[in-house]
């Protein structure tokens, strides 16, 4: 039976004459448009589709019982009806990305820095022979692997280079998060033989505007490393942490870097936990200021993520504890990259061996964290969608992992407008 499904179980979206429809129960949804919600409307007033039809083409001039019919049958194909929900379960995802932080050291002092107030729990930093022991059990887990190398600035250790060439050979993709400013004629060659993708920092459009957090002569450097890194034609990803002091620099940095550029909020961790009053933006005005462009939309490809996911009783998460974790540059593991703390620590590599820290209880607090254990999650219509969105920014702002902070609501409204935007319409 589906009367009162609608008025149940639907939820509506409505966006510049666009209807998102969803049931998120299964989860699955269509993009329609006036005519398609009122004849939903009208099915949650009838008993079938045929009588719905009836009623709705008599109505109409311009849609007859057939086309009503077929638009139906459009909606039932794409589970929007569907009412026995088979059990939600998470199926832990194979580890598949590995940060290392390969250095506390640092050539910058970036204000709001989210590594600069770490406290190592392991004494002696991982030696060379350390990595490689890790690179060699990682390729039996998963011989497609991606290491992430940050720090500090993970050009200021000596292993990172070697650590990084010897992944290579054993088929990693290797990526480098980095400010770029040590990167000159003298090492580009190496380096770009070398990592896969350079993820680069760029905080503003102007010398002036990224320099007042990053510090005098940083700038030049960066964008001397980028010409050159794209004279040799890699990938590179210029990351801008939007601010209160630089969001008005949102447009002209889109306009500058384009399709290699990507916004990311500020966590009050680290330094940023000090200064966060003052610089960092509420999700709303995040949100906003990323949407106040034509070119800008913050979840582009969310229909093409997520739309995996339709009709589905797997439940997805942040990759948090499972498929991606973090190690230290003295051996502490820990299943995020931002939770470098003391609650977070899951033990020391040097100490207990990697897999059973990877398998342990302690690391399965956060592999099986789903929506279905953060509360407000639970009666959110998007929880089988955002899968509970990012957890460290959660502990940023609220202090527990299983507590949603202020930008839950713009992770909402982001991927709803995502999926306006972005789905392909069922209309009549």
């Amino acid at each position: 039976m589906v009367n009162n499904v609608l008025s149940d179980v639907l939820k509506i979206y409505n966006k510049e004459g666009k209807f998102l429809v969803l049931n998120p129960l299964v989860p699955s949804w269509i993009v329609t448009n006036i005519n398609g919600v009122l004849i939903l409307k009208q099915l949650s007033e009838s008993k079938t589709f045929e009588e719905t039809a009836i009623v709705f083409s008599e109505r109409s001039s311009k849609i007859d019982k057939q086309q009503v019919l077929a638009y139906l049958d459009k909606v039932k194909d794409a589970g929007l009806l569907e009412l026995e929900i088979s059990e939600k379960i998470h199926k832990p995802y194979t580890l598949s990305t590995i940060y290392f932080n390969m250095t506390k050291l640092c050539n910058l002092h970036c204000l709001y820095c989210f590594a600069a107030t770490r406290v190592e729990h392991g004494s002696d930093n991982l030696e060379y022979e350390d990595y490689i022991k890790l690179l060699d059990f990682a390729h039996k887990i998963n011989p497609h692997m991606t290491i992430v190398y940050t720090g500090g600035e993970p050009l200021m250790s000596p292993n990172t280079i070697k650590v990084a060439k010897y992944a290579k050979k054993l088929g990693f993709t290797n990526r480098i998060l980095t400010n770029a400013t040590l990167i000159d004629k003298h090492n580009i060659e190496e380096l770009a033989d070398t990592f896969d993708l350079f993820k680069i920092s760029v905080d503003g459009s102007t010398k002036e505007k990224h320099e007042y957090y990053r510090g005098t002569g940083s700038y030049d450097k960066t964008i001397h490393a980028i010409d050159l890194l794209r004279k040799k034609n890699k990938k590179i990803t210029v990351a801008m942490v939007v601010t209160r002091a630089n969001v008005s620099d949102v447009l002209p940095m889109n306009a500058k870097w384009g399709e290699v550029l990507e916004y990311q909020p500020l966590f009050p961790l680290g330094r940023a936990a000090e200064t966060n009053e003052s610089i960092a933006l509420t999700g709303e005005e995040y949100y906003n200021a990323l949407s106040a462009g034509e070119k800008i939309n913050p979840f582009a490809d969310l229909g093409n993520i997520i739309d995996s996911h339709k009709k589905s009783n797997t439940i997805i998460k942040c990759a948090i504890g499972d498929g991606e974790i973090s190690i230290s540059c003295t051996g502490d593991l820990y299943p995020c990259q931002l939770l470098h703390n003391q609650e977070c620590l899951i033990g020391n590599i040097k100490e207990t061996s990697f897999l059973e820290l990877y398998n342990s209880k302690a690391m399965d607090r956060f592999k099986f964290n789903t929506v279905g254990k953060i509360d407000k999650c639970k009666k959110c219509d998007i929880k089988y969608l955002c899968g509970g969105a990012c957890q460290a920014r959660h502990y940023s702002e609220t202090g527990s992992i299983n507590e949603t902070g202020d930008f839950c609501e713009y992770e909402k409204k982001g991927i709803i407008d995502g999926l306006l935007s972005n789905a392909k319409m069922i209309q009549i």
